[in-house]
């Protein structure tokens, strides 16, 4: 898989002033198409990945990752015990067993829309979490089912909103609004919407549910949020833009 690079912008000015707008691409933009983040967490911003939560040691591939940072918003999600994910050449690595870690964001009040780049391991015969609030298992999470060889992203606060679109085999990019009845799954090119519930989700677990149980089994590149429901223009662009990013097949 090959880094895309940023774009590059070069305006030229005549003595009067007037701006002449010559735009030179070189691939997909470094950053996201939409502003405003609330946390970006990506695997593919060099310098963010940390041995430690104190991010004192930077992690290469191989190492435990106990911060995963954050340096536009000045936070990140941590774990500072043994339960720490691996870093991988694109992404974390969640072990099934016991790997998470939290971003201590505070409360997360709808609506709000999730952008996560994932790859589950094997068909689940059960459930796994790729997130939820740090709080409860019923607070803004998304997980996976897979029974009777059936696998699907549901999202669940309150009420349970399931996506068919298969999240094994192959990294994906899923699009989760929470906005009462009008939420939002989108994973790929395929969208749902309906009643996901209303409850409040508090801080961010990634890699295992609130209550500790249904832990990730796969790889974790990207974790975008933003505190609105986006439109479906604006998953669109994003998901076409972590997609070219993360080596996603649309």
């Amino acid at each position: 898989m090959t880094q895309p690079t940023a774009n590059l912008t070069l305006s030229l000015a005549r003595s009067g002033g007037a701006s002449l707008g010559l735009s030179l691409s070189t691939g997909t933009s470094a950053v996201p198409p939409v502003v405003g983040s609330a946390l970006w967490l990506d695997a593919l911003r060099p310098g963010t990945l940390f041995q430690d939560a104190a991010r004192t040691t930077l992690a290469g591939v191989g190492d435990p990752v106990g911060s995963w940072f954050d340096p536009d918003a000045g936070i990140g999600a941590t774990q500072s015990g043994a339960a720490r994910p691996v870093r991988a050449a694109a992404g974390l690595t969640f072990d099934g067993v016991n790997d998470f870690l939290d971003a201590a964001i505070g409360a997360r009040p709808q609506p709000e829309t999730i952008y996560i780049v994932l790859q589950a391991s094997g068909l689940s015969t059960s459930q796994i979490t790729p997130f939820d609030g740090v709080s409860g298992v019923n607070t803004g999470r998304m997980l996976s089912l897979g029974f009777a060889g059936f696998d699907h992203l549901t999202l669940f606060s309150g009420v349970a909103l399931q996506n068919a679109a298969r999240p094994y085999g192959s990294r994906v990019v899923a699009a989760a609004v929470f906005n009462g009845v009008s939420s939002v799954l989108h994973v790929n090119s395929v969208s749902v919407s309906g009643n996901a519930g209303t409850n409040t989700g508090t801080g961010l677990r990634i890699g295992i549910s609130g209550a500790g149980a249904e832990p990730m089994r796969g790889e974790i590149a990207m974790v975008l949020r933003y505190a609105a429901a986006h439109t479906a223009s604006q998953r669109d662009a994003i998901i076409a833009w972590a997609a070219a990013r993360h080596g996603v097949t649309l």
